[in-house]
């Protein structure tokens, strides 16, 4: 444990913006001890370099904290999103904290589906569909979402999404 280590961390969080380091389990409660002998140490013996020690090691561990924090949440929302969950790298408190986030994407994924199907449903007619291949998550004409689909399923669609997904051969008439 040293600034220089948590620097090291820092800058490799930042050089890869698009995903998280791995970083061990217990990587803040191992910081969060450090800082605070850190700051023990202020109070019995105060030094100016002391000070300006604590005080950087505090911005970089605030600033690795953070980065990481937006990180977890665009990679919980894209999970949810996708269905491939992946915790790897996460610290301890990471890894409960993203769990919580996927489970209220996925939350709110499902109400969103479920009333925009009733909006488009209540606004046109429907058709019932067999799909033909695996589909992701799609947004129709109508902005709502539909999906995501596997080969075989039954559902019932909107006219003009049913008719999308006919030119395309992505599904047939039941």
């Amino acid at each position: 444990m040293s600034y220089e280590a948590l620097r090291k961390a820092q800058l490799e969080e930042r050089s890869d913006p698009g995903n998280l380091k791995r970083l061990p389990p217990d990587y803040f409660d191992t910081y969060s001890a450090y800082l605070k002998r850190m700051r023990e140490c202020l109070s019995g013996e105060y030094s100016l370099e002391d000070a300006r020690a604590f005080e950087n090691s505090a911005l970089v561990f605030n600033g690795l904290f953070e980065s990481r924090k937006k990180k977890i949440v665009l990679k919980a929302l894209k999970e949810a999103a996708n269905g491939s969950l992946d915790g790897e790298g996460l610290t301890t408190q990471e890894r409960e904290f993203y769990g919580r986030l996927v489970e209220i994407f996925k939350e709110y994924d499902g109400e969103r589906a479920v009333n925009s199907c009733r909006a488009a449903k209540a606004a046109q007619g429907s058709e019932s569909i067999r799909i033909l291949m695996d589909l992701p998550q799609f947004v129709g004409s109508d902005n709502a979402s539909y999906g995501p689909y596997v080969k075989g399923q039954e559902v019932e669609l909107p006219e003009k999404v049913a008719a999308f997904l006919y030119k395309r051969n992505a599904a047939e008439k039941r």
